[in-house]
């Protein structure tokens, strides 16, 4: 005769319950989102065109087949992929995966091969993830297939990701890769002149020297800066000046 604790056999229905109930809790409770809301600055029109990146540049805005970009941070990455679904932002996706790695990679991906064109950016925040290597591949292939042009963002080229499943590596490293290298002080005296004009900011020469050698080297960061001075610019009345920029103690 075999006597069976009830008691724990409740806990143990009650327990796998709970467990089954916690694998699908994510799919259930988190709502995935459709489309990502794109920067308004992220445009081509509001994107400073650099010598040193031109093939890069030429090859996103064509999109023929697709490509794959990488560098540091504060090249123009994400800027080019969001201009790119700028265009037509009904049918083209944009996948910033920092933010979306929190979700179930195959249910964010499920039907990604429905637009017209899929952008992922940071893909170096789940290039190494393993939960994220079979959901990329099997999506990776749903949308060359259907002839989908699929554009990729990360800080590394693909043949550094060593730990990646290699048949992804391998249909990523088959894409055309370009490397966006960093601003040097040419292109971000050219950044700060293209921002400023397209706010209406008025800055001299001087100015502008200034910042660049006296201002951070991440675009983005040197972008940050602009805003500040401007607000605090017109907050004073006044323009934006060396003796301003002093006083502020922004540097």
């Amino acid at each position: 005769m075999v006597l069976v604790d009830e008691s724990s056999s409740k806990k143990a229905v009650g327990a796998k319950a709970v467990s089954e109930s916690a694998e699908i809790e994510p799919s259930i409770i988190k709502q995935i989102p459709l489309n990502m809301s794109l920067d308004a600055d992220a445009t081509f029109d509001n994107y400073l065109s650099r010598a040193s990146a031109r093939t890069a540049e030429w090859a996103v805005r064509e999109v023929r087949e697709g490509c794959y970009l990488w560098g540091g941070a504060g090249v123009g990455k994400s800027h080019l992929l969001q201009g790119l679904c700028q265009q037509a932002p009904d049918t083209r996706r944009y996948l910033p995966l920092t933010t979306l790695q929190e979700f179930p990679a195959k249910s964010l991906l499920e039907g990604i091969e429905a637009s017209s064109l899929v952008a992922f950016d940071e893909l170096d925040s789940v290039a190494e993830n393993p939960a994220w290597q079979e959901p990329l591949f099997d999506a990776f292939n749903r949308c060359r297939e259907l002839d989908v042009p699929m554009v990729f963002a990360a800080r590394a080229a693909p043949t550094t990701y060593t730990a990646m499943l290699p048949d992804l590596r391998s249909r990523l490293s088959s894409l055309p890769v370009f490397h966006l290298p960093r601003f040097d002080d040419k292109e971000l005296a050219d950044l700060l002149r293209l921002r400023s004009i397209r706010r209406g900011i008025q800055m001299s020469d001087e100015v502008v020297a200034f910042l660049v050698s006296r201002g951070p080297r991440d675009p983005e960061a040197l972008m940050m800066l602009l805003n500040a001075l401007d607000t605090a610019a017109l907050a004073r009345g006044r323009p934006i000046t060396i003796p301003l920029i002093r006083a502020l103690k922004l540097l």
